[in-house]
């Protein structure tokens, strides 16, 4: 298993024109959304989306930076400024049983003093002490857009409310493993009730959608950074995209 890093393509058009929707031959891939559009977010991410991959496993699988030799590598490898945002959807088991992790790397070196509200929020969002997971459950939130989509399918999601923002903790049961200049998120799909029941509306449609995704941060109380887009992808194609088993990783 190989990360290689700034793979993403900077132009959505470039990797998937829009008049290809519904056919079935594309090969399922990766882009940067623009979050102007799908989200009215003025400001860049934090991170960059550098990377992304599909990974399948018998059983849901946490910490990757612990349990995949290659991207703890590079996590160490990389200069001191460095920060890495791993964030890990896990889907409900499919007929085969095999739990599918769609997983992205988001990537930012923010030379020293250039960006003081960055540096606190991150700060916040990595704290390894008592009070960080109470901070990122409190702070975290998840929107999504369908950005393509079959009209039948997006009318089932409008009406499960799959676009609607919301904060990651109680509805989502997220995990986090912090570190200095690494934090993971783990959201497991199927541990909400709406969840389980928009991807067993989706099935085996996520073939022929894309889907943007954005992790923000809000501010809820006097004295914490204003809110922070902190970093948004759009899977394309999800199913056709080469997953990646790491039994033998794990």
């Amino acid at each position: 298993l190989v990360w290689d890093m700034v793979e993403v393509p900077r132009s959505i058009a470039d990797c998937w024109p829009r008049s290809s929707c519904g056919t079935t031959n594309d090969v399922g891939t990766w882009a940067e959304p623009d979050c102007t559009t799908q989200f009215g977010v003025a400001d860049t991410p934090l991170l960059r989306l550098s990377c992304a991959r599909l990974l399948v496993h018998k059983r849901p699988v946490s910490f990757l930076v612990d349990c995949i030799p290659s991207l703890r590598d590079l996590v160490w490898a990389a200069p001191d400024r460095s920060r890495f945002l791993v964030v890990v959807f896990v889907l409900p088991p499919d007929p085969q049983g095999a739990v599918l992790h769609v997983v992205t790397v988001f990537q930012g070196l923010v030379p020293k003093g250039s960006d003081p509200a960055g540096d606190a929020l991150w700060k916040a969002m990595t704290d390894t002490g008592p009070d960080g997971d109470r901070v990122r459950r409190r702070r975290l939130r998840c929107a999504c857009r369908v950005a393509e989509a079959r009209p039948a399918v997006r009318t089932i999601l409008e009406k499960l409310g799959a676009e609607d923002p919301v904060s990651l903790h109680p509805r989502l049961s997220p995990r986090f493993f912090a570190m200095p200049q690494y934090l993971e998120v783990d959201i497991h799909v199927g541990s909400n009730p709406a969840g389980r029941q928009i991807a067993r509306a989706l099935g085996v449609r996520y073939d022929e959608m894309a889907v943007d995704v954005a992790l923000s941060a809000g501010c809820h109380r006097k004295g914490e950074a204003p809110d922070r887009l902190l970093g948004a992808f759009r899977a394309i194609r999800l199913m056709k995209t080469n997953r990646i088993d790491i039994s033998h990783l794990v």
